[in-house]
């Protein structure tokens, strides 16, 4: 199946937006202020901020390293489910 290009730039808009909103939503369900998150996965506040504020996209790798620590599929992260839990098989 192709998709449209203008389908495809809105889908990409929303994963980024809903990214960051879960990031944010992890961290605060966490307890964990933006410094902390930045000591725990080696990163400095200021990228934290600028992640959950939008002003930067988050890369893969620290996509990949957020999923791990909360324990979550990066479907999840992205919206792509609601599942909130991985389970391993």
């Amino acid at each position: 199946m192709v998709i449209q290009k203008e389908k495809f730039d809105e889908y990409e808009k929303q994963a980024k937006e809903t990214a960051r909103k879960k990031l944010k939503e992890l961290r605060e369900a966490n307890n964990l202020t933006p410094e902390e998150l930045a000591n725990i996965i080696h990163v400095s506040k200021s990228l934290i901020e600028s992640l959950e504020n939008g002003n930067r996209n988050i890369t893969i790798e620290n996509a990949l390293q957020l999923a791990a620590l909360y324990n979550v599929s990066l479907d999840y992260i992205y919206g792509l489910t609601q599942l909130l839990i991985t389970q391993v098989y």
